[in-house]
């Protein structure tokens, strides 16, 4: 199987997903059935193909600028030409470009099957208020969420108020809840924000990433519930 990892974008969360692709790097290099190829995207949305020795950089400015030297960089055609010559895609880049399903989308113009939700549904979760909002239409419980903007700034909370650092149970845990408790309404969810259109793509990588989701849920209830 040939997979194709993508990571980094333009948010101040692409460090994040530069770690978010060294477990799956390491996995899929152990596996003698499987190729892996690494693009990193970066803030300009420009696109360089990642040399192994890059894998387990902590940052992303740890190889950057090395990569502009190394002439590496891959116009968007290139890209797709690349996608195409593999299996499945995997999206590991966090906030913008990743997590609002446009890079997704681009994977469906080039019908290259991917891992994780679709586009519609990334763009209906990413705007949290929005997703909330569409659940709640739908019958779905969610918890209150306080209207906020870039402006907002919150107040100092006094020491008397602070979180004990003791290990409390957690008053927010609906998606927890659901992960173990709630298949069914989990996927309609799934469908309702991506559309009627929604299927699912669990292809062999997907399906080993859920299993795990799935195994951490009833130690996640145990702890935390």
């Amino acid at each position: 199987m040939r997979v194709l990892v993508f990571f980094g974008g333009p948010s101040d969360e692409r460090d994040v997903s530069a770690g978010s692709i060294k477990p799956w790097v390491t996995y899929l290099q152990a596996d003698p059935t499987a190729e892996v190829t690494v693009v990193f995207i970066d803030r300009e949305l420009r696109a360089y193909r990642l040399p192994p020795v890059y894998y387990y950089a902590n940052t992303c400015a740890d190889f950057e600028t090395q990569l502009r030297t190394l002439d590496l960089e891959l116009d968007w055609d290139e890209v797709g030409e690349l996608a195409r010559r593999h299996d499945v895609a995997v999206p590991l880049i966090h906030g913008a470009f990743g997590e609002d399903g446009a890079l997704q989308r681009r994977l469906e113009s080039w019908d290259v099957p991917f891992v994780f939700s679709e586009p519609d549904a990334l763009a209906g979760t990413l705007d949290k208020q929005r997703c909330y909002e569409t659940l709640a239409r739908a019958g779905f419980p969610v918890p209150a969420q306080p209207a906020a903007s870039n402006r907002t700034t919150r107040p100092a909370r006094p020491a008397s108020s602070r979180r004990p650092t003791s290990c409390t149970p957690m008053p927010f845990l609906p998606f927890t809840r659901l992960l173990g408790e709630r298949d069914r309404e989990v996927a309609a969810a799934h469908d309702l924000l991506a559309g009627d259109d929604a299927r699912p793509r669990l292809g062999p990588v997907a399906y080993c990433t859920w299993t795990t989701v799935c195994m951490l849920s009833g130690v996640l209830r145990q702890v935390m519930l």
